[in-house]
Formats: structure tokens, C-alpha cells, sequence
């Protein structure tokens, strides 16, 4: 029963805490008005005619050479300052009170947005790079300042008594502890970084024409010309790309985070499976290579580095907090000069078109995958359908984009819906599979059908699933939303006039745009999402 409904709504309690405070707001609103006064009066150099994009003289292999360095260096990028902002925090204190706010303000601002500011500091290359990897780099070290919670005391006291230092107990208990969590967050996140990858490669071509990135800024001069072959060409080939590093990298990375889960789990064959690792563990040259890497990682967690670790109580630490007051203040003032800047009226309706497509999106979701869990529910062969949509959801959704504007069935919502149905449906799986089969049997020989089965045991089971899942996709759903909206009609939404204005290189406006939109997305989750979460799982929990 450990898995069961039943005390699944408490886990969800856990992960939904109500983070929103006066100083995540203080963050935001005293970022936004640094950057405006730094940048706010300057625009972006080299920003070309983008009004005709001719066809590129390089060859497609050293394209698709730009494409594999980006997504390699983004994967390295997320590893290495997720490891070191983590170990950071975890050393000193003071720097893990203000990361944590601030952790949760980035993970809700959309990383494409970032485009036109980072291109100000890095180059094109760069720029890719870090808007990649940007939203996974925050979720992975939330995953290691939240491990604390899972920590038992027993190994505590045992870290205490051997006088581990704090670099041995960071590598050697945290990092192990938070692998699990790590793992999933960038497999599930792994959509999104292709997409925000080829998106960044193809707005880089629109706004520095003569140099061409990637596979992106090909296929994307082929979607305007219309040329079908070439398209076709380039959508092979990132679908290839997508395949080989979900079987070279994300499954063996799955599996190997399954040995850190203190679960108990299945036989092997219910794992993911990788042609890749398989290949791996046959060949004797490589399984070499991998005990001097495990006796290489085994040596660094020995090393004596460091002041021996002392247990810090968060609770009483907690209390010393920053000066609330004073940056409340601050926001005040800065929340004026803001007011001042900005064209209300225009913001105003493009937030309320955005939010309606969001909006629209969500009850898609929720209809779509509460129908699909009643037809699910039936199903013996489930986990066919399981594999059926997993394999499609590794996928970033802008590979189907052209698909959806040459057939003419183009909408902002269905293209929101497919970028993110797979984050709902996870939890929907994992509700259906979590129902205790005395539970299901008991429905049976009541003969319990229909309505009153759905609403007695498939709605209580699934719902607090289901709006938890609503929740993750409500932040790669941004992202999603400013090239949905740039493309797909006439309507002035959010997204549209901030990607006009990264394409026009106006860093005022960018940064106006970029700070409501994560505005909103902040009070979207924290204010409607988070409480209705929390209520729906306090009411479906079985006492």
C-alpha cells in the first residue's frame, strides 16, 4: 500500500508547498529594474534585415556538427552548475537562503524569452548553450537543496560519527540521495531542451541572417520556402539525433539512477531498455573504462576536503532571515518605475489573450486525460499504450509544428497540448497503476460500472495525479506559448510581442515582457494551481 492513493495525496501536500513570499517578489522585481537601468536604452548589434532569409552556403554536415557540440555542451552545462551551485549551498548557508527564492523565481522564468539578453553578453554559440540548458539547471539543483528532507537521521549520526567532512558527506549521502530526482528531472525535461535548442538556433537565424547555427536555422529557412525535401531532410535528422540521445545517454541514465532509489523495484525487464548500454556492458574495453570511471568518482567522495560536517537545524536557522522589510521596500519603489515604463493597457491584453490560450490548454488536458483514464482503467494491456505515448514524448514539439501548418489545423492550445500532454499523463499512469487490486476487485463484485465507477474509484484516484501533472506542464508551457503565439495567428499575446521584440533587438522591451511574463506564471502556480492541488489531495485522502 505504500504506493496506494491513500497516502499518495500526502506526498503531493509535501512537494506543493506554497513557496511564494514578499522576497521571491522582491527578486523579480529588483532584477527586471537592474537590467532596465543597465540595458533598457541600448538594442542588440548585428540585428539584420530578417525579411528574406536566402538559402545558406554551408554544408549540412557541419550543421548537424553544430546541432550534436550544442546539445553535448547543454548536458555538460547543466551537470556542471547544477553540482556546483548545489555544492555551494550546501557548504554555506547564507548563499542556500537567498539560492532557494531565487531558485524558484528562475524556474518560472521561460528560457526562449532569454534569447535577446543573453545574446548581449555571449556569443551566438553560447547563447544556445545556456538558453538549453537554462530551466533544467534550476529544477536539478532544487533536486539536491530538497534531498535534506529525505536524509534519515540514522545517517546523519553515522556521517557524525565517522567526521565525514562537508565535501565527503556532499559527494558520498547528498549526491546519492538526490539522484533519483535528478535523473527524472532531466529526463523529463529533455523535450524542452531540444526544443528551446532548435528554437534558439532558429530565431539566431532570423536575427543574425548571414550565420546559421544548426539544424534549426535550416530547417526553419526551409519551412519559409516552402521546400518540402529539404524540410523533410532536416526532421529526420533531429529525429535521429532525438533517438540517439535518449538511447546513449537518457535511458542508461535512468537505469543507473534506479540503483540510488530506496524503493523497492520490479525485475529488470520492466527497466528502460537501451540498445546503447547493452552494447556496453558486453564490450570488455568500455566495461574497463567504466570501473576506473566508478573507481575515479569513489576516490574523489574520499578525499578529506573541507571542515567536518556539523547537522544544521534549517528550522532555527531559518529564522535568520534576509531583512524582508527592506527589500519589500525596494520593490515598492522599483514596482513604480516599472508601472512608469511599461504600456499598461497593451501588456494588460496581451496577458489576458496569452492566459486564455493557457487556459484553454489546461482544460484540454484535463478532459482528454480524465476520458483517457476511464478507458485506461479497462485496458489489460496498458502498459502497450504506456510505451505507445512515451515514445512520442521524447520528442520536442516543435519538430511537429511544420506537420500542423501545411495541413492547416493550427492552434495555439493543440500546439500547447502536445508540447505537454506526456506530463500529464505520467501521473496518470502512476495513479492507475498505484490502485490496490483488492480495490479493484471489490468494484467487481459489486459490479460497479459505468459513471459510479469512474466517479467512486477512477476520479478520486486520478485527480490529485492529474492537477500535479497540470502543474509541471504549466512551466514548459510558457516557453511554448512565444513561438506558438509568434506563428500561429494575429493575436498580440505575450509571446508574440516578446519574440518581436527579441527579433527587433529592443532590450526594454525584453525585459519588461520577460519579467510579467514570469510574473504570471509565478501567481498562475503558486496562486490558483498550488491551493487547488493541496485542497484536492487533503479531500481524496483516505482516513
Amino acid at each position: 500500500m505504500a504506493g496506494s492513493p491513500s497516502v499518495m495525496p500526502y506526498r503531493i501536500i509535501r512537494g506543493v508547498r506554497q513557496r511564494m513570499s514578499g522576497f521571491e517578489l522582491s527578486i523579480l522585481l529588483v532584477g527586471a529594474i537592474f537590467f532596465l537601468l543597465l540595458f533598457g536604452n541600448k538594442r542588440l548589434p548585428n540585428v539584420g534585415d530578417f525579411s528574406f532569409l536566402p538559402y545558406p552556403d554551408y554544408s549540412l554536415w557541419i550543421d548537424i556538427g553544430y546541432t550534436v557540440s550544442h546539445i553535448i555542451l547543454a548536458l555538460l552545462s547543466i551537470g556542471a552548475f547544477s553540482l556546483g551551485l548545489g555544492g555551494l549551498a550546501c557548504k554555506f548557508f547564507w548563499f542556500r537562503r537567498i539560492l532557494a527564492p531565487a531558485l524558484s523565481v528562475a524556474k518560472s522564468i521561460p528560457g526562449i524569452g532569454l534569447i535577446g539578453v543573453c545574446l548581449y553578453f555571449f556569443s551566438s554559440d553560447l547563447t544556445i548553450v545556456f538558453i538549453a540548458a537554462f530551466n533544467v539547471i534550476w529544477a536539478v539543483t532544487s533536486s539536491i537543496l530538497e534531498v535534506n528532507d529525505r536524509i534519515s537521521t540514522d545517517i546523519e549520526e553515522v556521517a557524525t560519527g565517522f567526521r565525514l567532512t562537508e565535501w565527503q558527506y556532499f559527494w558520498r549521502i547528498q549526491i546519492p540521495a538526490a539522484i533519483p530526482s535528478m535523473v527524472s528531472n532531466i529526463s523529463h525535461s529533455m523535450p524542452g531542451v531540444w526544443f528551446r535548442l532548435i528554437c534558439a538556433e532558429g530565431i539566431l537565424t532570423l536575427m543574425q541572417y548571414s550565420h546559421i547555427s544548426g539544424c534549426g536555422g535550416i530547417g526553419l529557412i526551409a519551412l519559409e520556402h516552402r521546400d518540402i525535401g529539404n524540410l523533410a531532410e532536416i526532421l529526420i535528422i533531429l529525429v535521429t539525433l532525438v533517438l540517439l540521445v535518449d538511447q546513449c545517454f537518457i535511458r542508461p541514465m535512468k537505469i543507473w539512477g534506479n540503483r540510488y532509489s530506496g524503493e523497492i523495484r520490479g525485475p529488470q525487464k520492466n527497466h528502460s531498455k537501451s540498445w546503447f548500454l547493452h552494447f556496453w556492458r558486453r564490450s570488455n574495453f568500455l566495461s574497463i573504462i567504466s570501473l576506473e570511471f566508478h573507481n575515479l568518482i569513489s576516490r574523489l567522495g574520499n578525499i578529506r576536503f573541507g571542515r567536518i560536517y556539523r547537522k544544521i537545524d534549517l528550522e532555527n536557522e531559518g529564522s535568520k532571515n534576509l531583512n524582508i522589510i527592506f527589500f519589500i521596500n525596494i520593490s515598492l519603489v522599483c514596482l513604480v518605475y516599472f508601472l512608469g515604463k511599461i504600456k499598461l493597457e497593451k501588456i494588460l491584453l496581451g496577458s489576458l489573450i496569452s492566459y486564455w490560450e493557457v487556459l484553454n490548454t489546461f482544460i484540454l488536458l484535463f478532459l482528454f486525460w480524465m476520458l483517457s483514464a476511464f478507458v485506461l482503467y479497462s485496458l489489460k494491456n496498458r502498459v502497450s499504450v504506456f510505451r505507445f505515448l512515451k515514445f512520442f514524448s521524447i520528442f520536442p514539439v516543435i519538430i511537429f509544428y511544420p506537420f500542423l501548418k501545411y495541413s492547416g489545423f493550427y492552434f495555439v492550445s493543440l500546439f500547447l497540448f502536445i508540447g505537454t500532454y506526456w506530463l500529464v499523463g505520467e501521473k496518470i499512469f502512476l495513479a492507475l497503476d498505484s490502485i490496490p487490486n483488492s480495490w479493484r476487485q471489490m468494484a467487481i463484485n459489486l459490479h460497479v460500472k459505468g459513471l459510479l465507477l469512474w466517479k467512486k474509484l477512477i476520479f478520486p484516484s486520478v485527480i490529485s495525479n492529474l492537477l500535479v501533472g497540470l502543474s509541471l506542464a504549466a512551466v514548459p508551457m510558457w516557453d511554448f506559448l512565444m513561438i506558438a503565439e509568434s506563428f500561429a495567428s494575429k493575436d498580440h499575446g505575450l509571446g508574440r510581442m516578446l519574440f518581436m521584440s527579441v527579433l527587433h533587438g529592443t532590450m526594454e522591451n525584453q525585459i519588461i515582457l520577460l519579467m510579467t511574463l514570469t510574473a504570471l506564471l509565478m501567481f498562475l502556480e503558486r496562486f490558483i494551481l498550488q491551493p487547488i492541488i493541496t485542497y484536492t489531495a487533503q479531500k481524496y485522502t483516505i482516513r
